[in-house]
């Protein structure tokens, strides 16, 4: 309620700038002088990140709403969406004023005819003009929601017609990996994931077996039974163990069989840019294995099925899912903090939809989850799809219209980058043209040195130092991340001397921020000088360069931060993805039980207090993001510098000291006598002040840092393997599963001595449960009320 009185007054400020100051000053009067510095300046970020939140969707909205010929479009898209063979086409309005052309996104959408990519595929592979009523336009972006495609025996043209384009295209152009598709396509990936989450984020999954269409799959009735393949919308409710033989041997291939939830409610959740809208979708009727034939009959006309029931074939009733949608009207997509009957589960949906989120690599997909009615603090995941049908109002319109928009500025962005890449001298041309030092120098005459660059998706970037006669030699960082390169420009314009220079591209006449400037750090990486260094030495300046950092005041938020430390939340999210990567790198496999068993206890709280202290952290303290300058004074030397901050962030206090030693270790061979020195050097390096105890408790929380960390690098080692080619990160994983595996004890050896904190939390959520009601409060950075 503050928050919206604040938002109401906010109409006729002139600048976002302004609307930042004007929230600030709300929050110092809310806490009237009594809140400490710190809970004031969390309560700003924190603020400031929901006045952008609803910046968007009101700038968005007001864009949509100013448009005469919105209506008309939308009809004419309609009708021409009719000649497409259920294609469609969308139309939005581009954002800035400088544009004379619109945004346009062309949907390649599920289709069961010859003529399935008919003009689409023209549209889409020729970029044949396209008049939509008034607007005309080459397609912006591709959306393809083919899942049909991907059946065994199906048609295949699709996919060979998408294989045809260029790999750069298909980055460019399209918004949804058909890799992804693939996976998505069939019940067993969305059931994989639904798994980890049930582990993860204690999100309750249905009781599913597969069944692989020869065998009974024992289960409780009554039961669902689905086919894999998401294209075949046959369902099954099975009453007994003959029906349920009778419905395998029906269905060709595996079937899932998922446990009938009595007295439920269904909704469709739609994640898009991280706004989440959700919309009630027709629920089946309650039924139960004691009804009678009569009474089973009754509810097989009412959603449109046929009862089977007999002593050869047993009882089960079959139906067409598709068709029993469609005999009920769906609800509105409206934002969930307008449907008070999902209030309970709220917050665990939004941790669900931030985790997904990242692990799918999307901004907009869509989930249907099933609502316990006697227990409506319980859900469960019954579905993922990566392009839902979206009906909504006018909010969700504009939200989806604008991130659709941004996806292509992000695009755009790479696409910049990657023409750098090729040619760094395009780099020169930016620094000349926007770095105020740099409009004298001579094109010619500047010395170019790329320390590393790549063409692939989201890790495109370049870095490169620039030396000119005359001029302090700079580096300038591109990345491949609108959002990110924000952010890490703004840590370093905190870390470094001096501040540094925006490096900016166009996209339909809007500035876009593509790369930044930084003054050249003395000094060589770590792991290049390692044999050089003394171990002692390293280990001491290492701590009082980790007590500098931590001790920071940082007051820029990081894009990924979810209100729990970062190692919580990416080992959760890298655990998810890893659940089903794993099925495609087979080395690993042996080895991923064991560590994914084991991280389903790590409980951060449960570290000694210094350790789990939150800080501002590094979170990629790498023997190649540790800069060593060798030629500083001896009372100094070695001068430890850190370097590349994209993964920075809230963190917990031992995190960073654990990723060196990972590092360290898996490069130098050490000893328990050597690695209880290094913890002895880094402990008075990072707070000589503390008592002996203080530092046996730190030291001990380094010590189960190191197998949570090699657990994290494990399970994003098992992510890169999945999709690139190489054995490079399989032998990253080796090496940090035998990490792991010497030092996991580690980790029990530091909890049980240490006094745990409040609440419990495991992965970000708080663990303790009613045993009464068997559920989880959900709650998080909250007391818990269970006794």
């Amino acid at each position: 309620p503050l928050w919206r009185q604040h938002l109401a007054s906010l109409k006729d400020l002139p600048s976002q700038t302004a609307l930042a100051d004007h929230v600030c000053c709300s929050m110092a009067e809310i806490s009237n002088g009594n809140a400490e510095p710190a809970e004031v300046s969390k309560a700003k970020s924190e603020g400031w990140q929901k006045v952008r939140k609803v910046l968007r969707v009101q700038r968005a909205v007001s864009a949509l709403r100013e448009l005469p010929a919105l209506k008309r479009l939308k009809e004419s898209a309609q009708r021409r969406s009719l000649a497409l063979t259920r294609a469609s086409t969308v139309v939005v309005e581009q954002f800035t004023r400088k544009a004379n052309r619109a945004l346009c996104v062309y949907l390649l959408e599920e289709g069961h005819d010859e003529g399935v990519l008919g003009e689409t595929a023209d549209v889409a592979l020729d970029f044949h003009e396209v008049e939509v009523g008034e607007a005309v336009g080459k397609p912006d972006l591709l959306l393809t929601n083919i899942p049909f495609a991907f059946d065994e025996g199906a048609d295949h043209s699709v996919v060979q017609w998408y294989n045809s384009l260029p790999d750069l295209l298909k980055e460019d152009l399209h918004y949804a990996p058909i890799e992804l598709q693939r996976l998505t396509a069939q019940r067993t990936y969305t059931h994989a994931i639904a798994d980890a989450l049930e582990n993860m984020l204690c999100v309750r999954q249905i009781a599913t077996k597969l069944a692989d269409g020869t065998q009974s799959a024992s289960n409780s009735f009554p039961s669902i039974v689905k086919p894999t393949s998401k294209t075949n919308h046959m369902r099954f409710l099975v009453f007994n163990d003959k029906g349920l033989e009778s419905v395998q041997s029906k269905i060709s291939g595996k079937c899932v069989v998922d446990e009938f939830v009595e007295k439920s409610a269904l909704y469709h959740v739609f994640v898009i840019d991280m706004n989440i809208f959700v919309a009630q979708r027709p629920c089946l009727p309650y039924i139960n294995t004691e009804m009678t034939s009569t009474e089973l009959k009754k509810v097989a006309e009412e959603i449109g099925g046929e009862l089977t029931d007999s002593p050869d074939e047993g009882r089960y009733l079959a139906f067409d899912s598709e068709a029993f949608a469609a005999r009920s009207k769906c609800g509105e997509g409206l934002p969930l903090d307008e449907v008070p009957e999902l209030s309970k589960i709220a917050g665990k949906l939004e941790q669900v939809a931030n985790t997904l989120t990242d692990a799918l690599g999307l901004g907009m997909f869509g989930i249907d989850i099933l609502l316990d009615k006697e227990n409506e603090d319980t859900f469960h995941l019954v579905d993922l799809t990566l392009m839902p049908a979206f009906n909504g109002t006018d909010d969700m319109l504009a939200v989806t219209a604008l991130h659709l928009f941004e996806e292509c500025q992000q695009r755009a962005v790479r696409v910049d980058i990657r023409s750098a890449v090729k040619n760094p001298k395009e780099v020169v041309d930016l620094m000349i043209a926007q770095h105020p030092g740099w409009s004298d120098v001579d094109r010619e005459a500047v010395t170019i040195n790329v320390l590393s660059a790549s063409t692939k998706g989201d890790k495109t970037g370049l870095v490169a130092s620039l030396a000119a006669e005359g001029k302090e030699t700079l580096v300038c960082r591109l990345r491949g991340i609108v959002e990110r390169t924000a952010f890490e420009r703004a840590i370093a314009d905190k870390m470094m001397d001096s501040p540094n220079t925006p490096l900016m591209g166009s996209y339909f006449g809007s500035r876009v921020l593509i790369g930044y400037t930084e003054g050249l750090i003395k000094g060589a990486q770590l792991e290049q000088v390692l044999d050089q260094v003394d171990r002692h030495s390293l280990c001491y300046s290492l701590g009082a360069a980790l007590r500098s950092l931590h001790t920071r005041e940082i007051d820029v938020q990081s894009p990924d931060y979810l209100g729990v430390p970062l190692c919580v939340s990416r080992l959760r999210t890298y655990s998810i993805i890893a659940c089903e990567a794993v099925n495609h790198v087979e080395p690993l496999q042996s080895h991923f039980k064991d560590v994914f068993a084991a991280v389903q206890s790590y409980d951060v709280s449960q570290l000694p207090p210094e350790a789990r202290e939150e800080v501002f952290g590094h979170f990629d303290c790498n023997l190649t993001n540790i800069l060593v300058d060798m030629t500083a004074p001896m009372e100094e030397a070695p001068k430890v510098h850190f370097i590349d901050w994209e993964q920075a962030g809230p963190n917990i206090a031992a995190y960073d000291f654990g990723k060196f030693l990972v590092s360290y270790t898996i490069a130098v061979p050490v000893d328990e006598d050597e690695l209880e020195a290094m913890l002895h050097a880094l402990v008075e390096g990072y707070a000589p002040e503390w008592d002996a105890s203080a530092k046996a408790r730190f030291k001990r929380g380094m010590l189960a840092m190191m197998p949570y960390v090699a657990a994290v690098n494990f399970m994003s080692n098992i992510r890169h393997a999945a999709t690139e080619i190489g054995d490079r990160w399989v032998n990253r994983g080796t090496a940090h599963y035998k990490i792991f595996a010497r030092y996991k004890h580690n980790w029990h050896d530091a909890t049980e001595a240490a006094s745990p904190a409040e609440p419990l939390f495991l992965l970000g959520v708080c663990t303790r449960r009613s045993k009464r009601f068997q559920r989880d409060c959900g709650s998080v950075g909250q007391s818990c009320t269970v006794a």
